[in-house]
């Protein structure tokens, strides 16, 4: 079986559009559409740890005619120009059996393409992202923490969108025997604290937003290993 995360697009991948109104809409022409920070690179990244990796996405404007198909398919050719997915499923009607919180995009990919559900993720920044994995039984990712949980459904983690990536090595003469602390090294130095060699960031190359959270004794930091033969 394949692991894979699922990904929403509006608040996930691109930042929303404020329109004059106030009201915060998703880009509805080529030319609005943009990434968020690091999505890019954590795509290609994801890639590397063989993950599949989907976009499930609502889009309403296209059927109140806020979004012509043409711009739709120009974000579209875009993301996959970028971020390579493995498929693009998306919904325009708001009434139709495949919109979230239905989980049937999800399904139709999980049985397409032999998904482990434990091993995979939904990640969202809306109680629909978290209510259809949910469903689907898979890890869900609120990113940020501005929609109120419903029905007693709450995603397995909360996270802002401020995320670090670091890339590095192992080697034979690790012990990871010290009992308090563990160190990231760009050097080749090795001791009882070191925890990986020839790593692509020092605390320096660090988002400088993520530095004054972590300034903050209340922020948890959550960390993840991902360990590749």
């Amino acid at each position: 079986m394949n692991q894979a995360i699922f990904f929403d697009k509006d608040g996930v991948i691109n930042p929303l559009v404020e329109r004059e109104n106030g009201d915060m809409t998703s880009p509805w022409h080529i030319k609005e559409f943009k990434y968020l920070p690091n999505v890019i690179e954590s795509f290609q990244n994801i890639k590397k740890y063989n993950y599949f990796t989907f976009i499930v996405t609502n889009q309403p404007s296209l059927a109140i005619g806020e979004m012509s198909l043409e711009n739709w398919y120009d974000m579209m050719n875009d993301m996959h120009a970028w971020l390579r997915p493995n498929r693009i499923s998306y919904e325009s009607d708001r009434n139709g059996v495949r919109y979230k919180p239905s989980n049937l995009m999800l399904e139709e990919l999980i049985e397409e393409f032999n998904i482990d559900r434990n091993k995979s993720f939904m990640v969202g920044d809306r109680w629909r992202d978290i209510v259809a994995g949910h469903r689907s039984s898979l890890n869900t990712i609120l990113v940020g923490n501005t929609e109120p949980y419903i029905h007693d459904i709450k995603p397995h983690h909360v996270v802002k969108d401020i995320k670090e990536e670091i890339l590095g090595y192992g080697h034979p003469l690790l012990t990871f025997s010290h009992p308090r602390d563990i160190v990231i090294r760009k050097s080749k130095y090795k001791c009882a604290r070191t925890l990986m060699i020839g790593a692509n960031k020092s605390a320096n190359d660090l988002d400088r937003k993520l530095i004054k959270l972590l300034q903050n004794p209340k922020t948890q930091l959550n960390m993840k290993l991902i360990v590749n033969d």
